[in-house]
């Protein structure tokens, strides 16, 4: 995965987290910040950044 696209799954990670929120209500992330500890943070955001670097290649028609 290139900075790019990791850069773009964490963007991503955080607007889902925000919709969440506003959803129930809420726009204090104090609950995310204790549910989504650093390894919980880094598989969300590993695996939207695999699901970019695959989106990418789609596009470009190389679907390997």
């Amino acid at each position: 995965m290139n900075d790019r696209n990791k850069q773009i799954a964490e963007e991503a990670a955080h607007e889902a987290l925000r919709f969440i929120q506003k959803k129930l209500g809420t726009d204090d992330g104090g609950f995310a910040g204790l549910y989504w500890s650093a390894d919980r943070w880094e598989a969300l955001v590993t695996s939207l950044a695999y699901y970019t670097d695959a989106e990418e290649r789609f596009l470009a028609g190389d679907e390997d």
